[in-house]
């Protein structure tokens, strides 16, 4: 039998707490602690987490606002079991979650990480995935460059490679390789985590159970988004380029450019900014150094729109770059109005 403890960061979750701590308490298996880490909450967080408090397998601990990262680095100090889980507040477990890990750790001999699927749907909570089977991970080269492409993947069998969540670490791992969240990151500090232990680790298992409910936050979908700056994307791509250094990988990060660069190219463009200042920002974009840099990769391999973003940066072609990005934005936009449509239909059906 194997020992779990799940971290749990809280900000004013007092919506779905009481929801997401009972799906643990209700598991099969009983060999685990729940660690609950208000970060400074200002709603009834408090009072929820102090009821809870009274299960011998339930520690509370308060401290003041720092972010989730910072919240989860407390848990992780504070975790007593063999291996550590990180769960939000808003989340749910399959009932059997924890015994099915359990299992797959005997039976692949105590991997040092652990890992299942998410869903986004609660019907498929606690059901298996037909499509692969449980499998341990011998290339560990092969998994970090999924990690690293996970976003640009078509048919990834390996559950998400961008969460922290899903899976569960051996304790031992985290604290002798000194892994903790980046405090600084605001993006990608899940991806960040998960890829410097699964470089440390030596064994990984991945399950083919969906034992997560991921719920999906309507609000900061639709919310407008508002330029600040380039520094959170720097600094995560920054983050990976030093953990893959540290740890002697050379690997192309191009897509990490990409994905992360993208994001704030779509905030500029739909910013409620003039647009003589839109183009403004992109030019100075051009001049930064991961620009500059990731401007000069081959593009043999990379598909049309990514050749013409390279092509827009190194030759600093402002208003092609613009009107690229447009593009992108009308049709995200369009799938989800057409995502939206279909859901309507489903409830009204």
């Amino acid at each position: 039998m194997n020992s779990f403890s799940i971290i749990i960061p809280i900000y004013n979750g007092e919506k779905y707490l009481n929801e997401a701590v009972s799906s643990i308490l209700n598991q099969k298996y009983e060999d685990y602690e729940i660690i609950l880490i208000d970060d400074g909450s200002t709603d009834a967080t408090k009072k929820i987490c102090q009821r809870f408090e009274n299960n011998d397998n339930v520690k509370y601990l308060y401290k003041s606002n720092g972010g989730v990262s910072s919240a989860r680095n407390l848990g992780i100090l504070n975790a007593t079991k063999e291996y550590l889980m990180f769960m939000d507040a808003d989340d749910l477990l399959a009932y059997d979650s924890l015994d099915y890990f359990n299992t797959l750790i005997e039976k692949n001999k105590n991997p040092d990480i652990v890992s299942a699927l998410i869903c986004g749907d609660k019907k498929q909570l606690g059901t298996n995935e037909d499509a692969i089977e449980s499998c341990h991970i011998p290339d560990k080269s092969d998994l970090i460059y999924k990690i690293l492409n996970y976003n640009f993947l078509s048919n990834c069998k390996l559950g998400n490679l961008r969460s922290s969540c899903a899976r569960v670490y051996k304790n031992s791992l985290i604290k002798n390789s000194k892994i903790l969240f980046d405090t600084r990151l605001k993006i990608g500090e899940d991806m960040a985590f998960f890829l410097e232990a699964a470089i440390n680790a030596k064994e990984i298992v991945i399950g083919n159970k969906y034992i997560y409910y991921y719920r999906k936050n309507e609000l900061s979908v639709m919310q407008t988004l508002t330029w600040k700056g380039s520094i959170q994307s720097d600094l995560y791509i920054n983050k990976v380029k030093s953990i893959l250094k540290k740890n002697g990988y050379r690997c192309d990060i191009i897509s990490i450019f990409f994905e992360t660069c993208e994001r704030d190219w779509l905030t500029i463009i739909q910013g409620n900014i003039p647009l003589k200042e839109k183009l403004k920002i992109l030019s100075d974009l051009c001049e930064q150094e991961n620009y500059i840099y990731f401007s000069k990769h081959p593009s043999n391999n990379l598909g049309l729109l990514f050749k013409l973003y390279l092509f827009s940066i190194r030759k600093r072609r402002v208003l092609l770059w613009f009107f690229l990005i447009e593009l992108k934005s009308f049709k995200l936009k369009l799938n989800r109005r057409t995502e939206f449509a279909f859901k309507q239909l489903e409830e009204k059906c």
